[in-house]
């Protein structure tokens, strides 16, 4: 990494938590969502069956359960309590972690200048700025997506895809463990976002080299053993 990319990074943390960082827990849960979202994973905090989601004793099938575990996880680190400096954290740090990946993918595939342009058009876009300290779904989602892409994106040998060599095994891992968070944050469009980027490369090239390259035999196995 030269040294121009560590001060834009250190610009992109610096900046993310100049707007978004220091003051993301100095208001209550605001809003529909946010109050039901943390109800739910309240009730899930009270029996041991951790697949049956509810609001207010009623079942809720909306969405998938790993947002409201990852929220039943904070509360349990806040001591039960609703604390919304913890219930709001993932988000946070999903939001930023969908920065760098951003960074990371402009900075490598054209140029420094361009990641960091397209960093802080994703930081200061506006509805980013607004989901991005809440607990909500939507900031969690963007960083699972994000990081998947930027490691498809970013692979070796990106450059040259008809001859590159398929992802090594823990690459691998990570690339999927991302697309099943991601589905088991918001559920089947999230695999789609993701998935797309390859399936797009391989039918551009004419070629299944490139969705060869994610290992989606194991790839696959492991997201519909999971679901």
């Amino acid at each position: 990494m030269t040294t121009i990319s560590r001060r834009h990074l250190a610009l992109l943390v610096a900046l993310f938590f100049l707007l978004l960082g220091w003051t993301y827990g100095r208001w209550d849960l605001w809003g529909s969502d946010e109050g039901r979202y943390v109800q739910v994973a309240r009730e899930l905090m009270s029996r041991d069956n951790w697949l049956l989601l509810t609001v207010h004793d009623q079942p809720y099938t909306e969405k998938p359960p790993l947002p409201f575990w990852i929220f039943a996880g904070m509360l349990k680190l806040s001591g039960g309590e609703v604390n919304v400096w913890w219930l709001r954290l993932p988000s946070i740090l999903l939001a930023l972690a969908a920065i760098l990946a951003t960074y990371a993918i402009g900075q490598r595939r054209f140029s420094p200048r361009a990641g960091l342009l397209a960093a802080l058009m994703l930081m200061t876009a506006p509805l980013f700025v607004e989901q991005a300290p809440t607990a909500r779904l939507d900031a969690l989602l963007t960083g699972a997506v994000t990081l998947a892409l930027a490691i498809w994106l970013l692979r070796p040998g990106w450059d040259r895809p008809m001859e590159a060599p398929a992802m090594s095994w823990s690459r691998a891992a990570f690339f999927w463990s991302m697309v099943i968070a991601a589905f088991f944050t918001k559920g089947p469009p999230a695999l789609l976002f993701i998935l797309a980027a390859p399936a797009w490369e391989a039918f551009r090239l004419r070629s299944t080299r490139p969705w060869r390259s994610i290992r989606p035999l194991p790839g696959l196995a492991a997201f519909f053993g999971t679901v």
